[in-house]
């Protein structure tokens, strides 16, 4: 922890801490905005995956998840 700069560990706190409170406090219509907006970013790096996989496959090389492992 000595090497942790308090303004950061601050900041990090005050923004896992609004969002827990976001959390808590989500009534319906925020609830729903809030897994329309995780589906929309999950769709958005699936069809990036997609996208390179194909082109990795056109171009004769390995997938980018392939490389991974």
């Amino acid at each position: 922890m000595d090497k942790v700069d308090p303004a950061m560990l601050e900041r990090v706190g005050s923004i896992a801490a609004t969002y827990a409170y976001f959390v808590a406090n989500a009534g319906q219509g925020e609830v729903i905005w809030l897994a329309e907006e995780i589906l929309s970013r999950f769709k958005g790096r699936l069809l990036t995956l997609i996208r390179d996989g194909v082109a990795a496959a056109m171009a004769g090389e390995d997938s980018p998840r392939e490389r991974e492992m």
